[in-house]
């Protein structure tokens, strides 16, 4: 009886992934259209306090920050005796994708597009996002882990997704396609690690 009411929550939780996918790919198709004006919007609120910030806000996506930030977060699990493999798979397959997906896409910058010079080092290409791509992927795991902290790894995440648009060194649709793709990824590993038991680092 149990089995079957945890294969009825398993099937109900894939149909929920396949809805919101199909709305995600759909916003994220309209995303493309806001581009410009949202890059046009974001040049006329800019001062100095606020791009303070978002500099400050877009650090944590830096690789050797994020590596830092990684490691403290599986130590965090590990500690808490909570499944890591999934995260660890996550952050690996996560950074191959953004990659992959900037060398294939090879998309611009906007401040290229401009032909302005950005205030920020930038690597690689525009689209998608790979801070957003990066800090979106781990909200699944580590939501379900710490529900808890729900509300501080999604603002988290927003914060530095809106710091790479406000900053210009991306698109708003670069950024939304970096949050869905990684936050897909996350929640595949997060899934994958449920039914293939990945019980590493718990308590049998």
């Amino acid at each position: 009886m149990n089995k079957k009411i945890n294969n009825t929550g398993g099937m109900q939780d894939w149909k929920r992934f396949w809805i919101i996918s199909s709305v995600s790919i759909i916003l994220g198709a309209l995303s493309f259209l806001l581009d410009h004006i949202i890059l046009i919007a974001t040049g006329l609120v800019q001062n100095r306090v606020v791009t303070y910030f978002f500099y400050s806000i877009t650090l944590l996506g830096e690789t050797y920050v994020f590596a830092g930030i990684a490691v403290l977060l599986t130590l965090i699990l590990i500690i808490n005796k909570k499944p890591f493999l999934a995260f660890i798979a996550t952050v690996c397959v996560n950074t191959e994708a953004i990659f992959i997906l900037k060398m294939l896409i090879n998309r611009p910058r906007p401040f290229e597009h401009l032909g302005t010079t950005s205030i920020i080092a930038t690597q690689l290409s525009s689209f998608p996002s790979g801070h957003a791509m990066m800090f979106f992927s781990i909200i699944p795991i580590m939501v379900k882990n710490f529900p808890r902290w729900k509300p501080v790894f999604w603002t988290v995440a927003i914060l530095v997704g809106l710091s790479r648009i406000y900053l210009g060194v991306h698109y708003f649709s670069d950024v939304v396609w970096g949050a869905i793709i990684g936050y897909g990824i996350g929640y595949l590993f997060m899934k994958l690690g449920d039914v293939y038991d990945w019980r590493y680092g718990k308590e049998q």
